[in-house]
C-alpha cells in the first residue's frame, strides 16, 4: 500500500531543564526556588505581581479519534526524548521524536523558539495544528478537514 509506512517527527523541546525543574517542584510542594522563580520570569512563565507561574511549553502529539457521542478524544503519543545535540543544561538542542502511523489524524503542539533573553533564555511559544501522514510525509490541515476526515471515517477512529 503506497504511503503506508510509519513517519517519524521530530519536535525541538527548548527549555526542557526548566521543565522538568518546574514538574519536580509541583511535585514535591513547598516553596518555589528563587532561581527557578527567577528564569520563569525571564521567560515569561511566571507573574511576580500575582505570584502565579506556568510551565514552559514542551511539544507533544495526540491522535484523534471520534468517541460514539461524536466527541473527539485526544490519545496522546509517548515521544523520546534525545539529549545527543544538547547543550550543557538542556536549555537548547533537546529534541522530542513521535511515531505518526497513516491513516490517523493527529493534533501537534509544537513549541518555536520566539528570541532569546537578556539572560540569554529562551522565550517559547506554543504552535498547535492538525495533521495527517500522507505519502511519507507530515501534511498539515485545517481544523474543519480534521474533523471531516473523523466523522466521514476516512482515518481510523
Amino acid at each position: 500500500m503506497a504511503g503506508s509506512r510509519v513517519v517519524t517527527l521530530k519536535l525541538q523541546a527548548f527549555n526542557d531543564d526548566v521543565v522538568h525543574a518546574y514538574r519536580t517542584w509541583r511535585r514535591t510542594g513547598g516553596e518555589m526556588h528563587w532561581r527557578l522563580r527567577y528564569v520563569l520570569e525571564d521567560i515569561g512563565c511566571y507573574d511576580r505581581l500575582s505570584g502565579t507561574s506556568r510551565c514552559p511549553p514542551t511539544p507533544w502529539v495526540a491522535a484523534l479519534t471520534l468517541a460514539p457521542n461524536g466527541s473527539v478524544q485526544r490519545e496522546f503519543l509517548d515521544g523520546h526524548r534525545d539529549y545527543s545535540e544538547a547543550d550543557g543544561t538542556g536549555r537548547d538542542g533537546v529534541f522530542m521524536y513521535f511515531h505518526l502511523c497513516p491513516g490517523f489524524v493527529y493534533e501537534i503542539g509544537d513549541v518555536k523558539a520566539d528570541r532569546w533573553t537578556k539572560r540569554m533564555n529562551i522565550r517559547t511559544e506554543q504552535d498547535r495544528y492538525f495533521a495527517v501522514v500522507e505519502d511519507g510525509e507530515v501534511r498539515r490541515i485545517s481544523k474543519d478537514e480534521a474533523f471531516r476526515l473523523l466523522t466521514t471515517g476516512v482515518c481510523r477512529n
